[in-house]
């Protein structure tokens, strides 16, 4: 697996709340300890063992996130300035031959496969589920004035609920995760186009200046994971 990624901040707000986190070392292995979620989860010490190793990958993802959701919320009742305070995740994880995913809120996975663009993620917000109703056009779901209003995060509440799903990976694919930065300004058509001619590499830089240049009122993060031949590594 390779990975890149590039972040940068809303020109119009104060405060960046949107990042990636991308570890070198995963690109071998990937292992999340959660001792005191796992503890509840299997009735033993965690320090006795490889939490990775016992529990399925999304359960792990799943797990990662309630500590997440934990802890932005405990750090939003200690200080009243950050109350309110919460956070859209989306994560995947590469286990055997399986890329994980869990997600909450308006940012995105995508995955492209063979010159197409999918969708991995379904948009946790106000607009998102009527137009998956058909109730709404993704026009007017566009124009709306609570296009940006999210229905789950992490943190907002203590306990969230996380959507999870999983793909079984082929050597070549490519999965790009970002914020709502980017998918605001860049359409699904546009998108493939620039994959399909960009280095993998330079992706995550190229369509952060392209959502910056067009307005960048959005915290824009982009993060590119590259299935190459040998899967193993």
């Amino acid at each position: 697996m390779e990975a890149a990624a590039e972040s940068l901040a809303a020109k119009a707000r104060l405060r960046w709340t949107d990042g990636s986190e991308v570890d070198e070392e995963a690109r071998q292995t990937e292992e999340i300890t959660l001792e005191i979620e796992a503890s509840r989860t299997l009735g033993v010490e965690a320090s006795e063992f490889d939490v990775a190793s016992l529990l399925p990958a999304t359960t792990v993802m799943r797990l990662a996130a309630q500590k997440a959701s934990h802890e932005v919320f405990r750090e939003a009742t200690r200080d009243p300035a950050l109350e309110g305070m919460g956070t859209t995740m989306t994560a995947i994880l590469y286990e055997g031959d399986r890329m994980h995913m869990v997600h909450a809120g308006d940012s995105r996975a995508d995955l492209f496969r063979d010159g197409r663009i999918r969708q991995l993620t379904d948009e946790n917000s106000w607009t998102a589920e009527p137009v998956r109703r058909v109730l709404m056009t993704e026009a007017e779901a566009n124009e709306s004035q609570f296009r940006h209003v999210i229905t789950r995060s992490i943190g907002y509440e203590r306990e969230v609920d996380v959507d999870s799903s999983g793909v079984v990976v082929q050597a070549g694919d490519c999965f790009l995760l970002c914020s709502d930065g980017l998918s605001n300004f860049v359409q699904e058509a546009e998108l493939r186009d620039i994959v399909e001619r960009c280095w993998y590499h330079n992706l995550p830089q190229t369509l952060v200046d392209l959502a910056n240049a067009r307005g960048g009122d959005g915290n824009i993060t982009v993060v590119v994971v590259y299935a190459a031949n040998h899967l193993e590594s």
